[in-house]
């Protein structure tokens, strides 16, 4: 149509349209509607020494009736928030209101919107006293190191505890708090990092730390072979025992670090004759009693020893 149509002709047609539209506009704008419109909520004046057993609606569902105008501008891109004021609540352990009863301040807030009723009708209020309880933090992770290495004691976490804070009956049963999962695969070297802490299902719940720091010493491990002396236990007091052999070799694998500070001292092997037929056995089985903590793959041969009994 417009290709039969000059430039002015055009230009006179496109400026009616704009016209139209904007008295359009400013009619609709003008009439008076009822609608339901979500409204944030914020409360003031909750008691110092208590907390919110339960949790309260961040928002109300309303059915209003406004003009266009005073709608829209409710709903636009800086809607007026609700303030709720708890003072008269505070000294309460629980209190059910109306938000019916609300009406009249909920008007003054939102400025000429009327306000016919409120979902939810109710808003319960249920408080208790308020515990901080300090718990240690649980560093939940699943780490495997590269072939031939491991780790160089447990992995750190600092810090190494949190403050939680909440209702009573939720915080007493508390006794740590994990942090989200780490998987690292084929760690060949020293690895830090930060890890967030796993976020309170319940929002009454608060934490002092969002996050904490892992620390993880990882250590390459060689393969060690000393000999250790046999120990003998409870040998009767009329008998004496020859055990053979004396000693046993024992092989393990030690951080390079270690290497050469373990030796037959940190190691305890026992030969216990205490339930020993002596006539029908001659030999023994031999137990690891005493091993370093830092050691892994510990393997000893043989397992047992033998005996000649002297009388």
């Amino acid at each position: 149509m417009f290709k039969f149509l000059s430039g002015v002709d055009r230009g006179t047609l496109i400026a009616c349209m704009f016209i139209s539209f904007v008295i359009w506009v400013g009619t609709t704008l003008a009439e008076v509607y009822t609608t339901n419109i979500v409204v944030p909520v914020n409360y003031i004046n909750l008691p110092e020494k208590k907390v919110l057993s339960e949790p309260l609606p961040e928002k109300l569902s309303i059915h209003v009736k406004g003009t266009g105008t005073q709608i829209f501008r409710q709903i636009g891109f800086n809607p007026t928030s609700l303030i709720i004021d708890c003072a008269a609540y505070s000294k309460m352990d629980s209190a059910r209101v109306a938000t019916a009863d609300m009406a009249k301040r909920f008007e003054d807030q939102l400025k000429e919107i009327e306000v016919l009723y409120t979902n939810p009708s109710y808003i319960d209020f249920f408080f208790e006293d308020k515990l901080k309880r300090k718990v240690p933090i649980f560093f939940e992770n699943d780490i495997k190191t590269a072939h031939q290495f491991d780790l160089k004691g447990e992995p750190r976490i600092e810090p190494d505890s949190v403050l939680i804070t909440g209702p009573a009956s939720l915080v007493k049963y508390i006794s740590s708090w994990k942090t989200e999962k780490v998987v690292l695969r084929d760690l060949n070297k020293r690895f830090e990092n930060d890890i967030k802490l796993v976020v309170p299902e319940n929002s009454m719940l608060n934490l002092s730390l969002v996050d904490t720091r892992y620390i993880i010493d990882v250590e390459e491990y060689t393969q060690n072979r000393i000999e250790v002396p046999v120990e003998l236990l409870n040998v009767p007091d009329t008998i004496e025992i020859f055990p053979w052999p004396k000693k046993i070799e024992v092989q393990f694998l030690v951080g390079l670090s270690e290497f050469e500070e373990i030796d037959h001292h940190f190691f305890t092997i026992i030969a216990d004759f205490a339930d020993v037929d002596f006539e029908n056995s001659n030999r023994v089985d031999l137990k690891i009693t005493e091993e370093p903590a830092t050691v892994r793959d510990i393997k000893y041969s043989p397992s047992y020893v033998e005996y000649i009994i002297y009388d």
